[in-house]
This record gives structure tokens, sequence and C-alpha cells, in this order.
């Protein structure tokens, strides 16, 4: 394996897609992980992510 592996449930398309909007929308990581039932550090681990595999 070359990584950690994610403790939660695996993030969907659907999951990035509703993050994007949440982002967007200027609402805060806290009320997003609220929202999404996810860790705040699970959002910003995710929203690192996506950032980076669009630049690529």
């Amino acid at each position: 394996m070359s990584g950690p592996r994610p403790a939660g449930r695996p993030w969907t398309l659907t999951d990035d897609d509703q993050l994007r909007k949440l982002l967007v929308s200027g609402m805060a990581v806290t009320l997003i992980a609220l929202k999404m039932k996810r860790s705040i550090g699970a959002i910003y681990s995710r929203k690192s992510f996506l950032k980076t595999a669009r630049e690529k």
C-alpha cells in the first residue's frame, strides 16, 4: 500500500460535487462537515485532494 487508508466511508462523485458547491457558496468548513456528516479534517483533506487533482 502506498499510503494511509481512509478512516471513514469512501468519497463518491456525488460527494465531491456537493463539497465543491458548498465550498463555492462560501459555507464554513465546520458547517460543511456537519452537513456532510464528515470530520473537519476529512473536508480539508478532500478539498486539498480535489485542488491537486484539478491542477494535473
